[in-house]
């Protein structure tokens, strides 16, 4: 059971990297995020989120629910909604892709969706920062202040800001 899981804290400074006094690693670590996918779609998560990964927990499915949520799963004893984020943000997910369930701490609740594979470490850096923003999902786009370019193109988005939008979302037939 405890292979099943992942934790991640990520502090407000970073994940720690060894100490060896060296300036340079402080600057690095201050630049080190997590980052996920939906799709092809690479989102940054801010430092000081609290994330868990988990494979495949039971899903109980909610009749008359909207679209874009799939279920409840009990979390440690908690009930935690499991949104289609993908279908809420338009963004095209490939049927073949396995994917994992990836769990936020939102101001004191748990909320889930699903992510294209695990969350991936990333070093940041402003030359990575990308000056001309490319195409962002329609509805992606109130929540992004920034692109960066690494292997992929990662998205600076506002999670908080996101789960608040569906949170409003709860009442709207989708």
């Amino acid at each position: 059971m405890r292979d099943e899981m992942q934790k991640l804290q990520i502090s407000h400074k970073g994940l720690p990297l060894p100490s060896m006094g060296s300036s340079l690693e402080s600057v690095a670590s201050e630049n080190r995020r997590h980052g996920f996918f939906i799709g092809t779609t690479g989102l940054l998560l801010p430092k000081g989120i609290v994330c868990e990964v988990r494979n495949e927990l039971h899903v109980t499915r909610l009749p008359n629910a909207p679209r874009w949520v799939i279920g409840m799963v009990n979390l440690r004893g908690n009930i935690v909604p499991l949104l289609d984020l993908a279908f809420l943000l338009g963004i095209d997910v490939p049927h073949y892709v396995k994917q994992k369930q990836l769990f936020f701490l939102i101001d004191d609740e748990w909320v889930g969706i699903y992510s294209d594979g695990l969350p991936k470490l990333l070093s940041i850096s402003a030359e990575d920062r990308l000056e001309d923003m490319p195409a962002v999902p329609e509805q992606l786009q109130p929540f992004v202040s920034g692109c960066y370019q690494q292997d992929s193109l990662w998205f600076d988005c506002d999670i908080r800001g996101i789960f608040q939008w569906i949170a409003e979302q709860k009442n709207a037939v989708v």
